[in-house]
């Protein structure tokens, strides 16, 4: 059985007050599912989190924006939240999306502390797909700014040998008289690093004037990983992975009466492998009345209110949203199957079989066939802040099976 971050939810749920009343064996297996599902095979530290906010507040809310306008988006069809620069077709077809900080200065093997230098460890990131995108957001802060020119031409180039050799990978004329984030296109340098993580020395950032004399880039006004922690440049990627393909349930033909549906069963009978239970159905007739009459004012299949708060479950590294409305299928498979059921032709089958042989056959199952993802915004034990669609996380209609 596949298990999705809905079973595990309800399963803490139905465990003794959520985490409270369970075993330590039972404990370490939800955590164990719960990191499985979130693709990170050590549940973070709780200090982790006490630097939300401190250490990641540019790259945070570049996701809470993206987060935003892509649960928008969704729920209403249309753009009613403006969207991070030139990214809103990117993030339709994107499954994840992890920003990187800049972590220049961490003590590493050729580094060149060269100012401009910068470094993004994107092999700290578990989700190993196809890369759509990958950008550069730098901050330029006309407060901090001494040149007096309003155009500067910023160069982004690959750190192929410290100090040495350089590849050029983007450069572009800015507008130098307003403070704005600006966007470089890296995905050349991030596909390089993932396939050879060895190779990553890191990323150069250069600031010219328009006679291309080097420029410091304190003087240009750019923001490096000391200065304020809202402006500091991170790296944002954009994956893709292949996508689940659902299959919906089966439908049948409104059921008109029970003699025809006797009709039916009679010759399906006749014609399939229920051919030796054939000669009991007569005798059944009267047993399908009487069920009949009792299940048809019980609680039947349908759709039931379920809200998840992740704090409850002690999931404190959830930044958006804080809960959801996960909900649950519950209510009896009893004949006749209405529309409302929502059957498939094998559960009413199994509902016929069952009522001719209760002890052997049970009845079908209430469960989901129709399931919608859910926008999960989290930071990982390294700080990166994820944006990711879980599938299959929030009931939307149930139905026999």
């Amino acid at each position: 059985m596949k298990v999705t971050l809905l079973n595990i939810m309800v399963l803490i749920i139905h465990t003794h007050s959520f985490v409270n009343g369970v075993t330590t064996i039972e404990r370490n297996v939800i955590q164990n599912t719960l990191l499985d599902l979130f693709g990170k095979h050590n549940r973070p530290s709780p200090e982790v989190f006490s630097h939300i906010g401190r250490n990641a507040t540019s790259a945070k809310k570049y996701m809470l924006d993206l987060y935003e306008y892509s649960v928008n988006t969704e729920r209403h069809g249309m753009n009613n939240f403006t969207s991070p620069k030139n990214i809103s077709n990117i993030v339709d077809d994107a499954d994840t999306v992890v920003s990187f900080l800049n972590n220049a200065y961490i003590p590493r093997p050729n580094t060149s502390d060269e100012a401009g230098e910068m470094f993004f460890d994107v092999s700290s990131n578990d989700v190993v797909e196809k890369v759509l995108a990958t950008a550069l957001q730098v901050y330029l802060d006309t407060t901090y700014k001494t040149v007096t020119m309003e155009k500067l031409r910023i160069s982004i180039y690959k750190i192929v040998v410290p100090k040495k050799k350089y590849k050029l990978l983007t450069s572009k004329l800015i507008n130098a008289s307003v403070s704005q984030w600006h966007e470089f296109n890296v995905l050349e340098a991030s596909l390089s690093w993932i396939e050879f993580s060895e190779t990553n020395n890191g990323i150069l950032l250069v600031c010219e004037n328009q006679q291309k004399e080097t420029i410091p880039i304190e003087d240009c006004g750019i923001v490096d990983f000391k200065g304020r922690e809202q402006f500091r440049p991170f790296l944002v990627s954009f994956y893709q992975s292949g996508k689940e393909k659902e299959f919906p349930a089966i439908k049948i033909r409104d059921i008109e009466s029970t003699s025809n549906l006797h009709e039916r069963l009679r010759r399906s009978m006749q014609e399939s492998i229920f051919v030796e239970v054939a000669g009991q159905f007569a005798a059944a007739q009267k047993k399908m009345r009487l069920n009949i009459s009792q299940n048809i004012h019980g609680s039947r299949c349908d759709k039931h209110s379920l809200y998840i708060r992740f704090k409850d479950i002690g999931w404190n590294l959830i930044i958006a949203p804080e809960g959801y409305e996960a909900n649950y299928c519950g209510g009896e498979c009893s004949f006749p199957l209405d529309n409302n059921a929502s059957a498939t032709n094998h559960a009413t089958i199994q509902t016929l079989v069952h009522m001719m042989f209760p002890e052997i056959i049970p009845k079908p199952c209430c469960a989901p066939n129709k399931l919608k993802r859910l926008k999960v915004l989290f930071e990982d034990e390294r700080h990166n802040v994820v944006l990711s669609h879980f599938p299959n996380m929030i009931v939307q209609h149930c139905g026999c099976q």
